[in-house]
């Protein structure tokens, strides 16, 4: 999992460690995502933290977009994005194009093949 604080990567850890198995715990590694930069992971979560409560200066530096990019191409397989679709929507920021990316994936919104 890549998240853009370290405060959230650390709860998400204490988290797992809490309900999951320890080894199947130890297993899942929970980073920023400029911790990250440079490895690969066969399945990635990204947390956008976009919520109601960040605040105008938080919500610019979770929406950086070298740390969205980052994040968003160290998966090789599979991409799970986790975060406020509606509030990621209204936004003025490169996490406006998470969830529009996913729902023109769902309603086949592309023009041509080559765009899919």
């Amino acid at each position: 999992m890549v998240a853009p604080y370290r405060a959230q990567a650390a709860a998400v850890q204490q988290l797992l460690a809490r309900e999951l198995d320890p080894s199947v715990a130890a297993a899942v590694r929970v980073e920023t995502a400029h911790t990250f930069q440079g490895d690969e992971c066969d399945v990635l979560c990204f947390s956008t933290v976009v919520d109601g409560f960040l605040g105008s200066s938080q919500l610019e530096f979770a929406a950086n977009r070298n740390l969205v990019n980052v994040a968003v191409t160290l998966a090789c397989r599979r991409l799970v994005v986790a975060g406020n679709q509606e509030l990621c929507l209204r936004g003025a920021t490169i996490l406006r194009q998470l969830p529009r990316h996913v729902l023109d994936l769902q309603w086949g919104g592309f023009d041509s093949g080559l765009e899919l």
